[in-house]
Formats: C-alpha cells, structure tokens, sequence
C-alpha cells in the first residue's frame, strides 16, 4: 500500500471547476478533512445555483415549481469551511502547462492540482437542424417542455394526431434514462388529460440500447405498458423545420414536437487545451482520475471519459 504524504507536503492550491455534484463532492472532501490547513481550496462557477436535472421535468409536468429546482450557492459556505467560492465567473481558458485558470475578466489563478468537473456541453452543430428543436439538458428548457405538453394537449382535444419525439442525438451522453423518463412522465400528463389515444410518443437511439443491459427487459416491459415506442439504431443525421427528423437510413419521422439529446461534449475552454478524445470527452485514468500528460490535473464527472476493455464505463460517482 502506497503511504500518502503529509498534509503540509501536498500542493497548497487546489482549483476545482464547476460546481455540481463532483465539484461540489470534491470540495466537500477538503472541507471535511481533518487537518487541510495547508491546502487552498477554489471553486470556480459560471452560475451561483446548483441544479439536479432528474427534476426538471417534475417542473415542466407540474408537480413542482420551477424554482424548487435550483440551490442558492451563495447560502451554502457554512457546508465549506476554508473552500473559497467564486460564482458567476466563467473560465476563458486552460494554461495547463504554466498551471493558470484564465478567468473571463482577464486575470489568472495558478494552482497546484486543478480538478475539471464542468460537467459537458450540447453541441447540435453536427446534426443540421438540430439546434431549432428543443435541448432536453438544459434548464432553460422546462418552460418550452410546458408549453410543447400544453400544446399537444390542446391539439390532441381539437382531434388532431399528435407526435412526440425524443431524439438521443449521440452517445454517450449524460444521464442515459432521462430521454426515456421524460417520454414516461409525458405519457402521464398527457394520459390524465384523456387523449393519449390522440398522441404517439416515440424515443430514437442511434444505437441498439444506450443503457446497461440488465435494464432493458424492465424498459421493454414499460415501453408496452406505456404505449411508448422505442426505436433502435436511429441515427439523426438532419432535422427540416425543427419538426421533422431524417435518419441515416433514409427514413424520417414527422412530429409535432421534437425533444433532443444534443450530442454532448467538454466545453469549449477544455476542448482548447486539446487533451480530449475524438469523441469530445478527457480520457482519464480510471484509478485516480488523472488526465494523462498533464501534470496535477484531474478530470471527473460528465467531462471525462473512462473505457475499461474498450468499451464506457460508468462515471458517475467516480
């Protein structure tokens, strides 16, 4: 077993970006431990709030408010001692190689160890079109989801054939249930207003099954109770007028309303640094979460990509 090193011999500043679950985690860790009296803590946000994306389309379905979906992080130095939080300050760059954080006023942080955990970014700009249908990973979004629900509701009463579609754009991508939660909890909203019979709620996947396999049979089951179609191997290669979607096949499917998965990268600032794979993802060791060739940086969460034999591996609570 490898000894750690004393406390006083570890770096003394630590940045963390991004302030979600990891980030918050990882600061959380210095926070509680015993002795981190020489060890500098940052965490670097562009917003002041926390989110938990699992409850956003409780928000747009109206079993919560909206508001009941964001965390104040200002509020919340007295779970942090000794972690130092600047919020709303976006980060314009990586100088992974002089140890710097270029923040979006010009001035630079140096550290010692940098952990990345900005979570990712949708980036429709491979799929023409894409970029007019609606962003199911974006809070923003839970009014638009209101609305398209509303509206479908109200054309479905008027008598017309209503189509939901809930496109998976690529993978991998975050929180692989959530394309199939939202069409389940539609089903519902829809189904307590009487015409689900007037509405066909259809998720694509450009691949045969995007999650582990030891779920499928339970979602197979669901899907028919639901009324929800699946459709396998549906790659979206173009979306016409935000409501029609062409598949790399030839097929296309028209609906009413289209609810996407952006394809899903690192943002931008790390991108640049050009430590990430071909997929848009920072490649990390899968023991310590170490980004190869960078000395003192680490990358966990959404942004980093794990392969184990080849083949992802979860890295959700890494």
């Amino acid at each position: 077993h490898r000894i750690p090193p004393p406390y006083n011999a570890m770096p003394k500043n630590v940045i963390v970006i991004g302030a979600g679950f990891g980030g918050l985690g990882c600061a959380k860790t210095f926070a509680d431990a015993k002795d981190s009296s020489g060890v500098a803590v940052t965490v670097i946000d562009a917003k002041s709030w926390f989110t938990i994306g699992g409850t956003w389309q409780y928000a747009w379905a109206g079993r919560v408010d909206t508001s009941s979906t964001t965390w104040d992080l200002s509020k919340c130095g007295a779970q942090f001692p000794g972690v130092s939080m600047l919020l709303d300050t976006d980060v314009a760059s990586l100088d992974l190689e002089g140890k710097k954080v270029v923040l979006g006023d010009g001035s630079a942080l140096e550290y010692d160890h940098l952990v990345l955990s900005p979570g990712v970014v949708g980036d429709p700009s491979s799929v023409p079109g894409m970029d007019a249908t609606l962003d199911m990973y974006s809070h923003d979004s839970i009014e638009r989801q209101r609305a398209d629900v509303q509206d479908i509701i109200a054309n479905a009463r008027a008598g017309e054939t209503q189509t939901l579609l809930v496109a998976i754009g690529a993978v991998p991508y975050k929180c692989p249930v959530a394309p199939f939660e939202a069409a389940f909890i539609a089903d519902d909203v829809i189904r307590r207003h009487g015409v689900r019979d007037k509405v066909d709620i259809v998720v694509t996947a450009p691949v045969a099954w995007p999650l582990p396999d030891p779920a499928k049979e339970v979602f197979t089951r669901l899907f028919e109770e639901k009324n929800v179609r699946f459709l396998p191997e549906k790659t979206v290669v173009s979306i016409e007028g935000g409501v029609k979607a062409e598949f790399a096949r030839g097929d296309a499917i028209a609906a009413s309303k289209i609810w996407s998965v952006y394809p899903q990268r690192a943002p931008d600032f790390v991108k640049a640094t050009g430590v990430c794979n071909p997929r848009g993802f920072v490649p990390v060791n899968i023991a310590t979460n170490g980004v190869e060739g960078s000395d003192g940086v680490y990358c966990i969460g959404d942004c980093c990509g794990i392969a184990v034999g080849g083949k992802p591996h979860p890295k959700a609570g890494e």
